[in-house]
């Protein structure tokens, strides 16, 4: 997963609201995800991601 997902006013802006919602998503243990890279010469990445039984469950229940 990479930042291109989020839609915001700057790069640095868009990293950082992936970087934390990817994070509070796997804290949340909605998500797993194997290694995050970071550099100065990439945008942040997130391997091997995939969605829990937990994170099916809540967006089947819409929650």
């Amino acid at each position: 997963m990479t930042p291109d997902v989020f839609d915001c006013e700057t790069p640095q802006d868009n990293q950082a609201s992936f970087v934390n919602t990817v994070q509070n998503l796997s804290d949340n243990g909605m998500i797993l995800y194997e290694a995050f890279l970071a550099g100065s010469t990439s945008e942040p990445r997130f391997l091997d991601t995939m969605i829990t039984a937990r994170g099916k469950a809540a967006l089947q229940s819409g929650g």
